[in-house]
């Protein structure tokens, strides 16, 4: 096909080609297409990769350059990474995701036809409140340490057992647990033993 022929009769030529160039792509369409800029459409056309031609809808408007529908699907298939994934509409029962909205998040199951929509919103708000509590609580509960050495010391002791370092003090001075006072430097540390913490957690506690 001649683009010069085309130019110079645009209505002649259509009619002995058959070529409806209404369905040409516009270079802005292709370059968008391709992720390119359009003087790089330009390049294309000069180097014959893509079959060009001049188009315009009725005399009194301005010529444009139309590229083959064929040449430009294989273009955009033959690009790197492929064509861009198709667009899936969503199925019946399926809520689509907002604008704006992180895109990885799934679509939720939307209620059935004929449920109290209240009472569905009332049931889910309390699952979620029911869920998030348990986190919280897990969460603000903090781990018991372990007692890995033979001696510990009382703030360990405390720890482990949840009672306060003063009680854990009278209960050295009743014998309940066997005690050393350890040196560091000039400091003096009280560390019970570690069996003994633990049987003290089976015992009654006054």
């Amino acid at each position: 096909m001649s683009v010069t022929n085309i130019r110079s009769a645009p209505a002649r030529s259509a009619r002995v080609t058959g070529v409806d160039l209404s369905t040409w792509w516009t270079k802005d369409r292709l370059a968008q297409a391709l992720d390119v800029n359009p003087k790089t459409v330009e390049r294309l056309a000069r180097a014959g990769t893509v079959q060009r031609a001049h188009w315009r809808a009725s005399p009194r408007d301005p010529w444009r350059v139309v590229y083959h529908p064929d040449d430009c699907a294989r273009l955009v298939t033959e690009r790197p990474g492929g064509p861009p994934p198709a667009f899936v509409v969503p199925g019946a029962g399926m809520e689509t995701i907002p604008p704006g909205m992180d895109t990885t998040a799934l679509a939720r199951p939307a209620p059935a036809a004929g449920v109290d929509l209240e009472a569905f919103a009332t049931a889910v708000g309390t699952a979620m409140a029911h869920a998030l509590s348990q986190t919280s609580q897990t969460s603000q509960t903090p781990a018991r340490p372990e007692l890995l050495t033979t001696w510990v010391t009382l703030e360990a002791a405390s720890a482990y057992l949840g009672l306060s370092i003063p009680f854990l003090r009278k209960m050295v001075r009743r014998g309940t647990l066997l005690h050393v006072v350890d040196r560091v430097g000039d400091k003096r540390i009280v560390k019970v033993l570690a069996r003994d913490v633990r049987s003290a957690e089976r015992e009654p506690h006054d």
